[in-house]
């Protein structure tokens, strides 16, 4: 079933079930952005029996979880050393001005390819990338980058990545609802409720070529191309 969520609220109530519903409870995580992901969320990354690692160039206290200060574009990992990545809301900020959460301030919207393609250099083969972004009219906000599906997506593709997974939601009057025919024209950030209009909840997997060339990876790729954006009914 698709989520659904009241109107009034910002996007992690869509984001953070939408990832938690989907992470596979074993092995090494990574947490890009912990330290300003609400504690809720991390307390069930934490209780989900996962070994929780967080990745941040900000600094947090978070019992149980092992910390790593560093920059997602160059992480102090060994390659195929992660089981699996979450981005949520994270993605978006990568190379911009972060001065608001006392970092530095760039802008280098390229830097957004050079994390995931970094992320999937310390995945392991068959591992999973579960991102959240936010969905509207593309642009360039100075503290982070706006963009469409066909935008995200095809970043996505140009960092070596596979699309999964892929679901669309937006917050209409009656609320947070799937939007597979998302229009991102004229769509701002805050034009709904207090922070996102609509999001892209995105499941990514490195080694495209190796799926392709299996007759699942072959299926997926046919019914991808004939639903941009694939639902879980």
């Amino acid at each position: 079933m698709w989520l659904q969520a009241p109107a009034g609220t910002d996007e992690r109530v869509i984001e953070i079930p939408w990832v938690l519903s989907r992470l596979v409870p074993v092995g090494r995580v990574l947490e890009v952005g912990y330290a300003f992901a609400e504690a809720p969320y991390l307390v069930a990354l934490l209780r989900s029996g996962v070994e929780l690692v967080g990745v941040d160039l900000a600094g947090r206290d978070v019992d149980g979880m092992e910390r790593v200060e560093a920059d997602v574009r160059d992480l102090p990992l060994p390659a195929a050393s992660v089981d699996q990545a979450l981005l949520v809301s994270t993605l978006e900020h990568v190379g911009a001005d972060n001065s608001g959460y006392g970092l530095a301030a760039e802008d280098a919207p390229a830097s957004r390819a050079d994390a995931l393609r970094e992320l999937g250099r310390v995945l392991r083969p068959g591992a999973r990338l579960l991102v959240t972004v936010p969905l509207g009219e593309p642009g360039d906000h100075g503290w982070f980058r706006l963009d469409d599906v066909a935008g995200w997506t095809g970043l996505f593709a140009s960092a070596g990545l596979f699309v999964e997974e892929q679901e669309a939601y937006e917050l209409t009057a009656d609320g947070w609802r799937a939007a597979p025919g998302f229009r991102a024209e004229g769509v701002g950030y805050g034009d709904r409720g207090p922070a996102a209009s609509a999001v892209l909840c995105t499941a990514l997997s490195v080694g495209r070529l190796r799926r392709l060339a299996t007759p699942d990876g072959l299926s997926r790729t046919v019914k991808r191309r004939l639903r941009p954006l694939r639902h879980r009914t």
